[in-house]
């Protein structure tokens, strides 16, 4: 399945994208972290945003959100699957 991550925001303000393949049967978790990722929390000045696309599945959320759990595993599956953008 497709994986697309776009970072956004901050105080420089730069927009990276980073996109990879994962199998299918790595995608069951991940998908469910994305189905349920909190898109309705408050917005800070400067914070950067992920916006995250599964196959069909997406959301934006918070860099805070991003942390630790199933998008951090997103984000850093993205970032290492080397097809920088």
């Amino acid at each position: 399945m497709h994986l697309e991550v776009t970072r956004s925001g901050g105080f420089t303000s730069l927009t990276r994208q980073w996109s990879t393949d994962i199998p299918d049967s790595d995608c069951t978790p991940l998908l469910t972290a994305l189905e349920q990722a909190d898109e309705s929390c408050r917005k800070y000045p400067d914070e950067r945003m992920y916006e995250i696309h599964l196959g069909d599945t997406s959301a934006t959320v918070p860099e805070r959100h991003t942390l630790h759990g199933a998008l951090a595993t997103l984000i850093e599956r993205a970032q290492h699957g080397n097809h920088d953008h």
